[in-house]
């Protein structure tokens, strides 16, 4: 099962299986489009870089302490001192946020800059992930937080704010500093 408030569930197995699989559960199972599976995830908070913006962020910039997908008490891996060094030390600038258009039948494009003020504002961040289901677009986009309150705009749309599905606290440095 997928988190977020839908109940969603990924099943993997070989395309024979698939048939008599389905017909299993049909009964209490319906599919969905792929849009709308992208944009219940998106709801749910989820973030899946592409290769044009993998390795572009620190962890903490897309909520990933926050969502649970991001543990400081297990094993070593990669980039573990700068990520811990994040958490205990840095000041965060930017982080995700989920954002709505209602209307749009496309997704805006990964890395459509996010704007302040106005849609000729100053960019203050980018989108991350996008999609479109029934009329709305829900987007998550990594923004500078000082901004987060003011109007934010991309594409030349205005954004609406919504909640992630998860709580964001600020790293320990942000917290203890102010």
């Amino acid at each position: 099962r997928d988190r977020g408030t839908t109940a969603r569930y990924e099943l993997w197995l070989d395309v024979r299986d698939a048939p008599g699989v389905w017909n299993r559960l049909e009964a209490r199972a319906r599919p969905v489009p792929w849009s709308r599976w992208a944009a219940h995830r998106l709801r749910a908070g989820f973030v899946e870089l592409s290769p044009r913006n993998a390795g572009e962020y620190v962890p903490q910039a897309l909520n990933l302490q926050a969502s649970g997908m991001l543990s400081f008490t297990k094993g070593c891996y990669l980039g573990q001192e700068v990520v811990a060094r994040m958490q205990y030390r840095g000041k965060l600038k930017k982080r995700l946020y989920r954002f709505a258009v209602d209307g749009l039948e496309r997704p805006l494009a990964l890395g459509t800059p996010v704007t302040v003020d106005g849609p000729e504002g100053k960019e203050t961040g980018e989108v991350v992930a996008a999609a479109c289901d029934e009329g709305r677009c829900e987007i998550l986009a990594v923004a500078r937080i000082d901004d987060a309150e003011r109007p934010l705009f991309a594409g030349g749309h205005a954004l609406t704010p919504e909640p992630l599905s998860y709580d964001v606290a600020l790293p320990q440095a942000e917290s203890a500093s102010g």
